[in-house]
């Protein structure tokens, strides 16, 4: 293989861990929000036993948002980074959408100057890269959920 086929590869498995670990960490940011909330809401209700479940969840899926987060660095936490990452997600797509479709600036002598913020930030493909990031990230959350929880209940590990 010639080295432009080998940059290349080395490029897709960098991107791929590059998108993955930011995606499930951006979905489970908001699936911990949601289990605290509802372990909130339910902590003096008539089930208490029931709403055990919902700490319980919290703690363990807290563990997987952490090794998932060391990972992605390496190759308040709930509310804060949840809304950190969705932030950060917003701006690089903002800058990567105003790449493939630049808006709200003019170019004098070769030199780009913005005429409008709004637009250079919310031009005409950042609605659809930025929804289809979040939803991205739902799905990658609901998928990592799923297989843990079905690992754990093979384990005998998750009650039914």
């Amino acid at each position: 293989m010639d080295a432009l086929i080998l940059a290349r590869m080395q490029f897709a498995a960098d991107i791929t861990f590059h998108i993955l670990f930011p995606a499930i960490g951006i979905g489970l940011g908001w699936l911990l929000l949601f289990f605290r909330l509802r372990w909130l809401n339910t902590r003096n209700g008539p089930d208490k036993a029931l709403a055990q479940g919902w700490p319980d969840a919290y703690r363990f899926w807290t563990k997987v948002f952490a090794l998932s987060f060391a990972l992605g660095v390496v190759s308040g936490i709930t509310m804060s980074f949840q809304f950190g990452t969705t932030l950060s997600a917003f701006w690089i797509l903002a800058l990567n959408s105003w790449m493939q479709t630049p808006a709200g600036h003019e170019i004098n002598e070769n030199v780009y100057h913005v005429k409008s913020w709004i637009d250079v930030i919310f031009n005409l493909s950042f609605p659809y890269r930025f929804s289809h990031m979040v939803l991205a990230s739902a799905l990658t959350c609901a998928f990592l959920l799923s297989g843990l929880s079905a690992w754990q209940r093979l384990r005998g590990v998750a009650q039914a």
